[in-house]
């Protein structure tokens, strides 16, 4: 990324992934897996929830209203009805992969463009620091879901 638009783009694709959908998924896998992998969703759930906490602050920061963020201008919806625990968190695998990837594009931007973004230099340098502090919860998040769903690819074939 070696421009703030796109760096911006990003962080508002991200706040999509995390708030929109992720956080909906988790919802609508709880009320398929019924209490099972209680402790495995809180923590995803938290995880995006702290996620969530630190890009909302970038947004404010640019005057950007994170209701607003939209990713093609789409409503992603799940249903895992009827589906098992193995393939419900293989959807949530490939979107925490999917979002995991964004964050390390995110980690390795230029602190110039950060800087033009935020010409705050206090919170320009807390930036990457942010950055850093995501990236171990979206790697436990990935790790979970890897974990539950691991077997499932040579067992159903996903």
């Amino acid at each position: 990324m070696k421009s703030a638009d796109v760096l911006l783009y990003q962080l508002q694709k991200l706040y999509w992934q995390e708030a929109k959908f992720e956080q909906l998924a988790i919802c609508d896998a709880r009320l398929e897996l019924m209490g099972e992998y209680k402790d495995e969703l809180d923590i995803l759930e938290s995880n995006s929830q702290e996620n969530i906490n630190l890009i909302e602050n970038w947004l404010n920061l640019k005057n950007i209203d994170p209701s607003q963020c939209k990713l093609f201008n789409t409503e992603k919806t799940y249903n895992f009805v009827g589906m098992d625990a193995p393939h419900i968190f293989r959807v949530l695998y490939k979107y925490a992969i999917y979002i995991k990837t964004i964050y390390e594009d995110v980690s390795k931007v230029d602190q110039n463009v950060i800087t033009y973004m935020i010409p705050n230099e206090n919170y320009a340098d807390n930036f990457h620091s942010d950055i850093y502090d995501i990236l171990p919860r979206q790697k436990e998040s990935v790790e979970i879901c890897m974990n539950i769903c691991g077997g499932a690819s040579a067992i159903f074939g996903i």
